[in-house]
């Protein structure tokens, strides 16, 4: 849990790879310093190529590594050389979604489009959905080698996000598989724990962790987070009135749980936070 970090996190170079300002807020306020680097990242995938889980984890994972790719590049050159800044030691990114029978729900354009999100989540639930990529540099070899082991599947428990909360099968979605680099066939007692430990405080049982192939002290943890998110019956007033309030248009599936929108949810079952962008508790 972050708190349990967040002295020596505060030590470190960290930066987002956000220009959320929801994002920022959240984790502004558990008291982490870090530095704002939007990422340039397009988020042009193609939907149709992935589940919902799939997509957000790999959007954010994207995005990331962008921002990776803009620091490299910053420092090469005679302009890079004299540079006293620090490096980050820790990049942290996020993408978030609403998911409403397996389809992903993009920002409406429109009043007429926003109209039809809300109305098509009125009297019943979806699934938001929030992919988190860590990108941590300075790891030893050793490190490394533990952390990107293949673990054995385990079974879902009480509280991994690999299950959502719910029996109904029009808000279903995917875990996508675990993957890896290739790593050395025999891997000690002490790496396989290593891993199991992180998952394990993590509570998480998608968690994918990678190499970098072009930074070989680098490491990228990426997992996602799902809430599900009721909605009162609306009527076409109600709806009017909202969409009204400008709110919807800049917000994956018309709608801010922070923002007005809150008098239109009835129940979450998993993470606020998760919902308004980041999963603070993971």
């Amino acid at each position: 849990m972050l708190i349990h970090h967040l002295d020596r996190l505060n030590r470190e170079v960290i930066w987002l790879a956000s220009g959320s300002p929801r994002r920022r807020e959240i984790l502004e306020q558990v008291g982490l310093r870090f530095r704002v680097t939007a990422s340039d990242y397009a988020e042009d995938l193609d939907k149709c190529l992935y589940t919902p889980a799939e997509y957000v984890v790999e959007t954010g994972r994207r995005k990331v590594l962008s921002v990776v790719q803009q620091q490299l590049a910053s420092r090469t050159g005679e302009a890079a050389s004299s540079s006293t800044d620090r490096p980050p030691s820790l990049i942290i990114g996020a993408d978030t979604v609403v998911v409403r029978d397996e389809h992903i729900l993009e920002k409406p354009h429109s009043p007429s489009e926003a109209h039809d999100m809300i109305r098509s989540l009125s009297g019943r639930s979806h699934v938001v959905m929030t992919g988190v990529t860590l990108w941590i540099h300075g790891l030893t070899g050793l490190s490394i080698a533990a952390l990107t082991t293949p673990l054995p599947s385990t079974s879902t428990g009480p509280c991994s996000s690999s299950s959502p909360t719910s029996s109904s099968s029009s808000n279903t979605t995917s875990t996508p598989a675990t993957t890896t680099t290739s790593t050395p066939a025999a891997v000690s007692s002490t790496s396989m724990t290593l891993l199991q430990q992180l998952r394990a405080d993590l509570c998480l049982d998608n968690l994918q962790v990678t190499a970098c192939e072009d930074q070989p002290d680098a490491v990228v943890f990426s997992f996602y987070e799902q809430t599900r998110v009721c909605f009162a019956q609306l009527g076409d007033d109600e709806i009017a009135a909202y969409c009204a309030s400008e709110e919807p248009y800049d917000k994956a599936g018309g709608y801010g749980y922070q923002g007005i929108a809150g008098c239109l949810i009835t129940e979450i079952q998993g993470c606020y936070f998760n919902v308004v962008g980041f999963p603070l508790n993971r």
